[in-house]
């Protein structure tokens, strides 16, 4: 499509390219950041994050899972609670881990090294 345009404004392009979380996003981050608890036994890290995108809570356990081998992020508010697992730990899928912390309460999938539910 864009090979298409005549006139292209390569700052516009750019802008989309790099701008995918807004400044409050940015700013939720740091404030789930703030809340990082690690179990060095288990290798877990958690966090808890304010009401927010599925992106957004995904990037945070992706940021986290830089640090340890297994990153749970997670959001609770109008009676729902949202998470992101990640892991980095071939024992533990996170689409396992997914599906055991949702068992009885909603649903959850994903893959190997992501899920959440």
């Amino acid at each position: 499509m864009r090979d298409a345009l005549t006139d292209i404004d390569e700052d516009v392009f750019a802008s989309l390219r790099l701008s995918n979380m807004s400044e409050e996003g940015v700013r939720l981050v740091g404030r789930a950041l703030e809340t990082l608890a690690i179990d060095r036994a288990s290798g877990c890290a958690t966090l808890d994050v304010e009401g927010c995108e599925p992106n957004v809570l995904g990037y945070i356990s992706d940021l986290v899972l830089e640090v340890d081998g297994v990153a749970v992020s997670s959001w609770q508010g109008d009676g729902r609670c949202k998470f992101s697992v990640r892991s980095a730990v071939r024992e533990l899928p996170a689409s396992q881990l997914a599906q055991f912390i949702a068992e009885g309460m909603g649903s959850a999938g994903g893959h190997e090294s992501k899920a959440g539910g």
